[in-house]
C-alpha cells in the first residue's frame, strides 16, 4: 500500500449499494453486478439503511438532501462508480473459500476482502499497481502458502467495460502438481485443463487472463 493510500475501510453491503447510487452510472451498475450485489430501488428500506448507517457513522454527510460520501468512502465511491476494470477472484480449499473482488479507475485501485457476513474491507491500493498483479499476487500466496493444505485452488475472472471477460484458474494439488484450466471452453462450457510447471504457472495464468488486443 503507497505511503499516503487511506486505511482499509468496513462496509456493508446495503452501505456499498448506497455508496453506488450517489452517482449512478453504468460503470457503477458494472460494478454492483461484479460484486454480485442485488439491485435495489432509491427508495428501499436496504437503501435508506446504507444511507443511514453511512451518516451515523460519519462516512457521509447531507445537506439540503444531498448526500455526499466523506473520507476513504468517498474514495471507494469514486472508485466503484468510475471503474473500467474489475476482478473476481476465489480460492477454494477442502477446509474453506474466501472471495475477493478487486476494481481500476481513474479515481484509483480497490481492494475488497468478502465476508460471507456481509461485512466486507475495502483497502484502497497505489493507483499505478496493475490490477491483474493484484490478483496474481494473491493467487501466488494462496498456492505456495506451506501453511495452506492442498488441494487450492485459484479461480480468477477479468472484467472489463469493452473487452469480453477472461477466466482461468490454478489448481495446486495435493501430489505437488499444477494445474491450469482456461479458455477456450469445451462443448459443456468447462475451461480447458492442463498440467504445468510449477515455475511457469503464474505467468500462464497472466496470459490467460489479459484482455485479447
Amino acid at each position: 500500500m503507497a505511503e499516503n493510500t487511506p486505511e482499509p475501510l468496513l462496509l456493508t453491503e446495503h452501505e456499498i449499494l448506497a455508496l453506488l447510487t450517489l452517482n449512478d452510472t453504468e460503470h457503477a451498475q458494472r460494478s454492483r453486478k461484479v460484486l454480485h450485489l442485488p439491485e435495489v430501488g432509491d427508495e428501499s428500506d436496504y437503501m435508506r439503511a446504507g444511507i443511514t448507517t453511512l451518516l451515523v457513522r460519519e462516512h457521509a454527510t447531507v445537506e439540503e438532501d444531498n448526500v455526499t460520501a466523506q473520507g476513504v468512502a468517498r474514495m471507494v465511491a469514486s472508485v466503484l462508480t468510475t471503474a473500467g476494470e474489475w476482478l473476481e477472484i476465489g480460492i477454494v480449499t477442502n477446509e474453506h473459500s474466501h472471495v475477493y473482488f478487486a476494481a481500476a479507475s481513474t479515481a484509483g485501485n480497490l481492494l475488497a476482502s468478502m465476508n460471507r457476513l456481509g461485512v466486507h474491507e475495502l483497502l484502497p491500493l497505489d493507483p499505478e499497481t496493475d490490477l491483474l498483479d493484484v490478483g496474481l499476487g494473491i493467487a501466488r500466496n494462496a498456492l505456495t502458502d506451506e501453511d495452506t493444505e492442498k488441494p487450492v485452488a485459484v479461480n480468477i475472472t477479468h472484467h472489463g467495460c469493452e473487452q469480453e471477460s477472461r477466466a482461468a484458474s490454478v489448481l495446486a494439488d495435493a501430489g505437488g502438481k499444477w494445474h491450469l484450466a482456461a479458455e477456450p471452453r469445451d462443448e459443456q462450457g468447462e475451461l480447458t485443463r492442463y498440467e504445468v510447471a510449477a515455475e511457469d504457472a503464474i505467468a500462464k495464468f497472466k496470459a490467460a487472463l489479459a484482455f485479447r488486443v
